[in-house]
């Protein structure tokens, strides 16, 4: 026998090599009559309910093939799921009260402590104080409203979906406008008192000065049926939610938002900021009352209830952006303005022509205030 042949037989008489099966990992899940394959890992990482089914003592060899699991739920919700856990992101407008009831079936930890601090944060309700961190907040749910199920059949799902500006609970900050007498001389006094909490009362200010603060911490609400008036002082509520949404970097970050809830993020990202232009036609003498930041004195630059005053400059408004006219907050303080105006304007003649116009500009939100 030649060497060739004997070559030829010993490979003859050699067992054939099995095929290694690529994707040991890989596992089936039969979600009621649907197929769905996915890693092992995916599934293990994202649930303690697949983590404790495949745990190490149930591996099996990899050439056997891929694993089965049969879940006996809807495949609608688990598909959902699945490209969650895959990409680490949700629509909101895919989360149905399925796709959350099989999330808590399958204990994802990570997609319920999110669910429930967005839920929280939309209902804007709590008996506590306002809580800053993930897991106080899903404690706090938990606390109030019990399990997702008992959530979802207490009928608050649909705050869910979209928070609530309606019933959540408020914080207030009164304005005040009190007129006082020195030498013959009436002066108008500005005061804002963030109502219920201890050391937060300002001091004397500008209407300008008192806006962009309150604005800036987030008092932006007005609450006509709560102001007041008498001979001495005008007082003016706004109020911001109790319970504010959460900021990104957080557990809500794997949320992909709808169009009218990005259009809703657009409006609380920013915040409106205030300037005034005063204005006597005789001698066409302008002048400025801007926010704190354009002020030279550094130490009044930190204050956001802070203003600086300064001869009018060509444009100046424009120039930085202060272009929308606040009409309605001309019509509200009209008297303010008035004696506003006769303080800067003394000598001004009977007949001259005296004006306040008030401009905004929206600049973005502090994350602390």
């Amino acid at each position: 026998m030649d060497a060739t042949a004997a070559m030829d037989l010993e490979g003859a008489q050699r067992p054939p090599k099995r095929r290694h099966r690529a994707g040991g990992d890989r596992v089936e899940v039969y979600a009621g009559d649907t197929r769905f394959v996915a890693a092992a890992s995916t599934l293990t990482s994202n649930s303690t309910y697949f983590a404790s089914l495949l745990s190490a003592n149930w591996r099996g060899n990899d050439d056997v093939g891929p694993r089965e699991l049969f879940l006996d739920q809807d495949p609608a919700p688990f598909a959902i799921l699945l490209a969650y856990m895959r990409r680490g992101s949700i629509a909101v407008d895919d989360i149905t009260t399925d796709v959350l009831a099989l999330a808590e079936f399958l204990c994802m930890e990570q997609f319920l402590l999110a669910v429930k601090v967005r839920w929280y944060q939309n209902i804007g309700r709590g008996r506590g104080p306002v809580l800053t961190d993930d897991d106080s907040i899903a404690a706090a749910f938990d606390e109030e409203h019990g399990c997702i199920r008992t959530a979802i059949s207490s009928g608050l799902f649909p705050l869910f979906l979209k928070r609530d500006d309606v019933h959540a609970e408020k914080e207030m900050a009164v304005l005040t406008i009190s007129e006082l007498t020195h030498d013959n001389v009436q002066t108008q006094v500005i005061t804002v008192d963030e109502a219920g909490q201890t050391g937060m009362e300002h001091g004397a200010m500008c209407l300008i000065g008192a806006l962009n603060g309150m604005h800036l911490k987030g008092y932006t609400k007005r609450e006509p049926q709560m102001d007041k008036s008498n001979r001495y002082e005008e007082i003016t509520v706004f109020s911001r939610r109790k319970h504010p949404t959460v900021p990104s970097g957080r557990a809500t970050d794997i949320f992909i938002p709808g169009n009218d809830e990005v259009n809703e993020r657009r409006e609380h990202c920013d915040v409106k900021q205030f300037a005034m232009l005063l204005e006597e036609t005789d001698t066409w003498d302008e002048n400025i009352i801007a926010p704190s930041e354009f002020s030279p004195h550094v130490d009044d630059q930190s204050d956001p209830f802070a203003t600086c005053t300064f001869e009018g400059r060509s444009n100046w408004m424009e120039i930085h952006g202060f272009i929308a006219r606040e009409t309605d907050y001309e019509i509200m303080f009209a008297p303010y303005a008035q004696s506003l105006l006769a303080q800067f304007y003394p000598d001004s003649k009977k007949d001259s022509f005296r004006r306040c116009r008030m401009y905004s500009r929206r600049i973005p939100r502090p994350t602390k205030m």
